[in-house]
């Protein structure tokens, strides 16, 4: 009995030893696991996971214009582009404003995330691509501009004057003026005049650069008068007529018509007067004044007509009716004596060294 007690004893005493806080306080009993909360196992590494989606970089296009001619300057003037992922082939086209010195896209268009090259060329006016070539009809009133290649990538855009889309003119501008001298004799009428030669018909091909014209030529009319009446030409005048667009190195000709007075049958008729331009012929990208001047005297004095000897007489006939008189139709001179001056105009476009400000030369001189 003693011996059960004892062990009793040495049992609790063990007990309370072992959950001692040092204090008078029951033990706290165990804070079991959270099952609504489970620890999270550390996610392994999945190499199927893909990685985040690239920045995409639109591309933004700056333009110039070399020389001057009919498009003088870029103000929203809608102008073609051709696009490649190299510089022997063109994929698709896109169609652009150009702006006094920014080209702005249609829509919007991204440089490839892999760092590859796009290629552009441009063009105008805008027209659907044929296998790389843009085909125009001429009318005289058309100019024809065109960019050669220039490409741009994520790590080199389409910035700085070296990445411009630069256009240069393809045809030749005539100015083209009618005058006389200070001695210039008679008061006329001018009714007509046209010039003929240049190409109906033009090809550009984009990748080459290169410009083809068809065989056939046009007429541009650069002046018709009205049923009645017609620009006066006197004395001492120089008019401007207009100006045109024509095909370089074209063999070209003049052709007019004076009135003298209200009868057509009085007209002054020139034909086929031919051009003869500096250097042998006329020069895409360059704008040239044309003067088509007049003789002091435009009709020639009839010669006299020798007199005819005596002739015996003759029976008297039956008088017959008087015939109406005939007019007096002017001759005119030989078309040698009308000078055609073609004098070269040639623009050049400049950027001043201390900032973008564009100066213009023209003759040697400096205009605004």
């Amino acid at each position: 009995m003693i011996g059960k007690f004892f062990f009793v004893c040495l049992l609790a005493s063990f007990l309370f030893a072992g959950c001692s806080h040092g204090s008078d306080d029951p033990p706290s009993p165990p804070v079991p696991d959270n099952p609504d909360q489970p620890d999270e196992p550390d996610a392994p590494d999945n190499p199927d996971t893909p990685d985040q989606d690239p920045v995409l970089v639109p591309i933004e296009l700056y333009a110039s214009l070399l020389s001057r001619a009919a498009v003088d300057q870029f103000d929203g003037t809608p102008v073609g582009l051709a696009v490649g992922s190299n510089s022997e082939s063109i994929d698709k086209q896109w169609d652009a404003v150009a702006g006094e010195q920014q080209l702005s896209l249609s829509s919007v268009h991204y440089y490839p995330t892999d760092s590859s090259a796009v290629y552009l060329w441009g063009f105008y006016p805008r027209t659907l691509l044929s296998m790389g070539k843009a085909h125009y009809k001429l009318t005289g009133n058309e100019d024809i501009l065109y960019a050669d290649v220039q490409s741009g990538s994520l790590r080199s855009p389409f910035t700085g004057d070296e990445k411009k889309i630069t256009f240069r003119h393809l045809l030749a501008q005539l100015n083209i003026f009618l005058e006389t001298g200070k001695d210039f004799q008679g008061s006329y009428h001018l009714k007509y005049l046209s010039l003929d030669g240049s190409a109906t018909n033009a090809s550009l091909d984009l990748l080459k650069g290169e410009i083809s014209f068809g065989s056939e030529s046009m007429q541009v009319v650069v002046y018709e008068a009205p049923s009645t009446g017609g620009l006066p030409v006197e004395a001492g005048m120089k008019v401007p007529l207009g100006n045109i667009l024509v095909q370089p190195e074209a063999e070209m000709i003049v052709n007019m018509v004076l009135a003298k007075d209200e009868d057509s049958a009085h007209d002054i008729i020139f034909k086929d007067i031919p051009i003869n331009f500096e250097g042998g012929g006329s020069e895409s990208g360059l704008s040239y004044d044309l003067s088509v001047k007049l003789p002091d005297k435009l009709e020639l004095d009839k010669p006299d007509k020798p007199e005819e000897p005596d002739k015996p007489e003759e029976p008297d006939e039956p008088d017959e009716p008087d015939k109406p008189d005939v007019p007096d139709i002017p001759v005119p001179p030989p078309s040698k004596e009308i000078q055609i001056t073609v004098t070269i105009t040639k623009w050049v476009e400049t950027t001043w060294q201390g900032g973008d400000l564009d100066i213009f030369y023209k003759d040697g001189e400096v205009i605004n």
